[in-house]
Order: C-alpha cells, then structure tokens, then sequence
C-alpha cells in the first residue's frame, strides 16, 4: 500500500520558534459545523463556540505566545499568533498545545483536522491585511470571497 505524501506548506529554511506574528487557520473534523451559525453577516455561538471564545486567550497565559486577533466561524477559527521569545516555544508546540486544551474544554474528540495552516506575518501591511480578513471573515464567509 503505498503511502498518502502530505503537502508540506511551511517555509523550508524559516526557524518556526522564532519570536514573530503568525496567521493561523485550524478547521473542524471533516470541517463540521460545531462551533454555531453565521446569521445577518454575525457569527452566533452555539454551546462549543461559547466555551471556545471564553477559554481561547486564557491559553498562553505563561507569556510565551499571546493571541492577538481571533475570531470563530463554524468550522474552522482564525488568529493571529504571537510567539514572544525566541526558542521557548515553537509555532508547532504553541498550536499543538492550543487544540489539546480546547479539545479537553469542549469534549469533543476529534474536535480538529490532523495540522493547521500557517503563515508568517513578515511586516505591518500584511498585519493589517491579515487582521482586516480575520475581522470580516464571517461577513465574507457569506459571499465565498
């Protein structure tokens, strides 16, 4: 049986445990609808999505990585990730530990697909640009942009 090769995403050469801000993008098993609705361009939290948005920031509270943006839609969440020392924490570490916290909060296994994507934010534009998408994804969520 021949093995299933997945797509790597990430940079080749980039130190994932480097201090920086990183856009990250986790979907929901077999991207199911768990976390509530999008109604009149507003996402509205179901019982999963009330316990995430109360626990999500309560996470990295060791000072070694900080969530700056986040929002929730129904099968996946968006947030800017912020790694704050170099090597004490690396990106795959800090995400990892994040769905196993959530996943432990909420009592759904398996709450999330296998990985993650992400994107190294490299300067204030793209910043903005990425804060921007995250804030109006459940409007744009209804438009498929």
């Amino acid at each position: 049986m021949d093995e299933v090769r997945r797509k790597e995403h990430r940079l080749k050469y980039y130190d994932y445990s480097k201090a920086n801000l990183y856009f990250i993008t986790i979907d929901t098993y077999d991207k199911k609808d768990i976390f509530g609705i999008i109604k009149d361009d507003k996402m509205i939290l179901n019982n999963e999505g009330k316990i995430l948005n109360d626990n999500y920031s309560l996470i990295f509270d060791n000072g070694k990585a900080e969530i700056i943006c986040f929002q929730i839609m129904p099968n996946h969440i968006h947030f800017i990730l912020e790694l704050k020392n170099d090597r004490d924490i690396t990106l795959p570490g800090a995400v990892s530990y994040f769905k196993a916290s959530i996943t432990k909060k909420i009592g759904i296994k398996p709450l999330w697909m296998r990985g993650y994507f992400d994107r190294v934010i490299r300067d204030e534009k793209e910043f903005k640009n990425v804060y921007n998408y995250i804030v109006n994804n459940p409007y744009r969520d209804k438009y498929k942009w």
